[in-house]
């Protein structure tokens, strides 16, 4: 099943999106994230592959390229609570959200 994983806002103000979203798909081909990114508007989503050789540790590297140029490789850990990733000496808490069942 998959999880969401958000910390995604609006600012009322300027109505500019900030934050990061992560959806953890897993397949038979392994697991894959979808990305998205927000400064001021969300970028377009991306999926790239996710190492998880070490689950609940994860990595997965965001492609060189804009707008997601300079995002490089990102490190994370999986918890009951949300994700916590790590890039670029910078640090993301995403917390997990509620997917509903059809």
């Amino acid at each position: 099943m998959p999880e969401v994983f958000s910390n995604l806002y609006l600012e009322a103000e300027t109505g500019d999106v900030g934050g990061m979203e992560v959806i953890l798909v897993p397949s038979y081909g392994g697991l894959w994230a979808t990305v998205v990114v927000a400064s001021g508007i969300a970028y377009e989503p991306i999926t790239v592959r996710v190492t998880d050789d070490h689950y609940p540790h994860i990595e997965f590297t965001l492609p060189d390229r804009e707008p997601y140029q300079g995002y490089g490789k990102f490190t994370g850990k999986v918890t009951r609570a949300g994700l916590m990733l790590s890039s670029n000496g910078q640090s993301y808490g995403l917390l997990l959200r509620q997917c509903r069942q059809p």
